[in-house]
């Protein structure tokens, strides 16, 4: 039965301000449950879009440089090993990681890594430490 609201008490007009003050928080919640959801439903958008972009550029840089996907890491790794071997050994005197580097990546291949490369190559005993940092042919 619904009351004119000039025939409510105080009493009933505070009970009515009070379920009124319930319905909107009630309201407000469920409105920011809604944008959360949305939001979330954005999150989960942007990794797959971000993987995409990331793919579609990879394959703009393998179309520049030339290399293919079949190129496997291993082919990779023999590669750079066979570089560092080969500036130690044309360098005359001692030679420096960063020039190493420099070489190895103005020759296309990737200087990731090359302290794990020179390890392996001082351990394999194509190449010997002289130094922190200096390399001398085997």
């Amino acid at each position: 039965m619904k009351k004119k609201l000039e025939n409510m008490s105080s009493q009933d007009l505070y009970e009515l301000a009070q379920r009124r003050e319930v319905e909107e928080q009630e309201q407000e919640r469920e409105r920011i449950e809604a944008q959360v959801k949305e939001l979330r439903e954005e999150r989960k958008v942007i990794p797959a879009r971000h993987c995409k972009e990331l793919r579609q550029i990879d394959a703009k840089i393998r179309a520049l440089v030339g290399s293919t996907k079949t190129e496997g890491k291993r082919r990779r790794r023999t590669s750079r090993s066979a570089a560092v071997v080969e500036i130690v050994a044309n360098a005359e005197g001692l030679v420096t990681t960063g020039d190493i580097r420099f070489q190895l990546e103005k020759r296309g291949v990737s200087g990731d890594n090359i302290a794990q490369t020179l390890a392996n190559l001082k351990r394999q005993g194509k190449i010997v430490s002289a130094g922190r940092g200096l390399y001398l042919p085997a």
